[in-house]
């Protein structure tokens, strides 16, 4: 009897490295990994070849790269991923979102589970929508639903028969007929992170770009709160990640008033840390998402948030978004909030 394949369905680095974690928890054979990204979005590209390299990818995957021209139909390109694929008896298949061209080309396959993986903290919203049931079509904008439709026009099939698994880091509730699996990055965290001796002379700041004056009212508080973090930590060095909407000669005029240094990543924030020598020990940030998935690998770090005041906030919608950001972290374990 033939050996049932595996395939993985990725678009980003994030996918990736949890892609990898998925095959080596479930311990899966004959493993398919399709990259696909479009040839605009080459930073994507160089950051996944990146982490193919780093985790010596090819030695677990068959490899093969989907690029997306910006001329090319997706529809078309579909029933040809369809075509090449549906010849094969999959076990399990993984998916890195619930977008159209992956929901399309997992309801066309012969599998035995459809998972989804994580990518940063979409999948908590994902699950509250109910995205990975099988009826979940029903929630979706006119607009998405005719897409769908277009597929059925080709012979595909546009939604799935069954719901979607979760291999994910968060606490989740199951949905009906839903299998959750922890990821617990183990992984990354005994063959990557193990031998690695802690950092604790250095506090990595994720910065944001939140000072603008449409979302805070005084952009001084913004700094004036880093410069606090780094006069309580005198004795560390403070390295701060720019988000890629800071103006950066701005920040690094703030900056170096402070004697902090700005370090301008060229990868995510997560492969930056693992690419360091020394494990990350102290990890702040104001909302930063990234907060929880790094807080998540490399779990035996301090991750902050800080919380900013209510009256700093421009108007009540943002100060509403906001605190939902911050109900959110308050739940997770790993992060605390920074003492004020």
């Amino acid at each position: 009897m033939m050996l049932k394949k595996n395939i993985f369905i990725i678009r980003s680095p994030l996918q990736l490295i949890n892609a990898f974690e998925a095959q080596q928890y479930f311990n899966t054979k004959n493993n398919m990994l399709l990259i696909m990204h479009t040839r605009k979005n080459k930073k994507n590209k160089a950051m996944i070849e990146h982490t193919l390299r780093y985790f010596n990818l090819d030695q677990y995957f068959s490899i093969e790269i989907c690029e997306l021209k910006e001329t090319q139909s997706k529809f078309f390109l579909m029933r040809k991923l369809v075509n090449r694929y549906k010849k094969y008896e999959f076990d399990r298949v993984f998916i890195g979102d619930v977008g159209s061209m992956q929901i399309v080309l997992a309801a066309n396959l012969n599998a035995q589970s459809i998972y989804h993986l994580d990518d940063g903290t979409k999948t908590i919203s994902d699950q509250k929508s109910k995205l990975f049931l099988p009826e979940s079509y029903k929630y979706f904008s006119l607009k998405k639903k005719l897409r769908f439709i277009r597929y059925r026009l080709l012979g595909l099939d546009y939604y799935l028969d069954r719901p979607i698994n979760l291999f994910t880091m968060f606490d989740l509730e199951k949905l009906p007929g839903q299998k959750i699996v922890r990821n617990e990055y183990s992984v990354v965290n005994n063959n990557f992170l193990k031998t690695k001796t802690y950092n604790d002379k250095v506090v990595y700041f994720i910065g944001q770009n939140i000072y603008r004056k449409e979302i805070l009212d005084a952009e001084e508080y913004y700094f004036d709160m880093i410069k606090k973090v780094k006069n309580k930590l005198a004795d560390k060095k403070l390295l701060y990640f720019p988000h890629r909407g800071e103006d950066i000669p701005t920040v690094k005029n703030k900056l170096s008033d402070m004697n902090i240094e700005l370090y301008i990543p060229e990868l995510p924030i997560e492969l930056e840390l693992l690419n360091f020598e020394q494990y990350p020990k102290n990890i702040i940030s104001f909302t930063s998402t990234a907060l929880v998935t790094i807080s998540k690998i490399f779990f035996k770090a301090n991750a902050y948030y800080i919380q900013i005041p209510n009256d700093i906030y421009k108007n009540q919608r943002l100060y509403i978004n906001f605190n939902s950001k911050y109900d959110f972290f308050s739940t997770i374990k790993e992060l605390k909030k920074w003492p004020s």
